[in-house]
């Protein structure tokens, strides 16, 4: 079973969340999640037969004309045949192949809750992660839009996060309610690079992904480095080693390193961004 402080530090760890908030809650119960939200497990494809072939049927040749000729004085009997018309329609196969209608490939399943004992947190006013950006944006003041997540109380997975539609802090666009699979963020170990060099090394776990890194404050005036991964709760890409990557301006030169703290690894509780200079 998964305890109190176990969820909480997963709910608040998930990329959806990032962090706690002012206003939140979270409970265990008993969950259901309707079957419309769930997706189809497969793509269909339509297959149209092409048109059966019409040609026309082969014209069947007239039978011999006979004309005959009299004379006054001698009765002569010509026969004379004329070459029947004969119309011949070749019969040409049919070349039009099956007409098939492309379709794009279904996206995964996502985990089915049918009274599932599960432990579920909501947050209001969630700041966003908007494309092309490494910092986040607040929630439109005065909102009532809220992430709810779901995590299967026995195991900790079949994590599950809805997100209330309504107006983006990205731009404005005002979008429909979604259900998505969120990933846990996780603050992972980093050795610099070198002395001349501003980049560190870190270990990516299997199916994870690099997702930014920040500083925070210590005790006193010094600064700890964040560097922080986002891992699938249910890894499904097949991958079972770590992967070894560098990020580049995390250190200072030099000397300098040396006075660069580590910040705690483990799922974390804020990726708190850099201040813009």
């Amino acid at each position: 079973m998964v305890s109190e402080s176990e969820a909480s530090a997963l709910f608040e760890a998930t990329d959806a969340v990032q962090g706690p908030h002012p206003y939140a809650i979270l409970g265990l119960g008993i969950v259901t999640v309707a079957a419309s939200a769930e997706r189809t497990p497969s793509p269909t494809t339509t297959t149209t037969a092409a048109p059966p072939s019409t040609l026309p049927p082969t014209t069947a040749p007239p039978p011999p004309t006979t004309t005959t000729t009299t004379t006054t004085t001698t009765t002569t009997t010509t026969t004379t045949t004329v070459p029947p018309i004969t119309t011949t329609t070749a019969a040409t196969p049919s070349t039009s192949a099956p007409l098939t209608t492309p379709t794009t490939p279904a996206a995964p399943v996502l985990p089915s809750y049918r009274r599932r004992l599960a432990w579920v947190g909501i947050v209001w006013g969630a700041p966003e992660s908007c494309a092309g950006s490494t910092t986040t944006q607040p929630a439109t003041p005065g909102t009532t839009s809220y992430i709810a997540v779901l995590i299967d109380a026995r195991t900790g997975h079949r994590v599950l996060a809805y997100r209330s539609g309504g107006a983006s802090p990205c731009d404005g666009t005002t979008r429909s309610p979604a259900v998505t699979e969120p990933s846990e963020l996780l603050s992972v170990s980093w050795q610099p690079v070198g002395p001349a060099s501003t980049a560190v090394q870190i270990q990516i776990p299997p199916c994870g992904r690099y997702y930014g890194w920040t500083q925070l404050p210590t005790t006193g005036t010094g600064i700890a480095d964040q560097v922080v991964v986002s891992v699938p709760f249910d890894p499904t890409c097949g991958a079972t080693v770590s992967q070894s990557q560098s990020i580049d301006q995390v250190v200072p030169l030099g000397p300098g390193q040396a006075l660069v703290g580590h910040a705690a690894t483990g799922p974390i509780k804020a990726l708190q961004t850099l201040p813009t200079n």
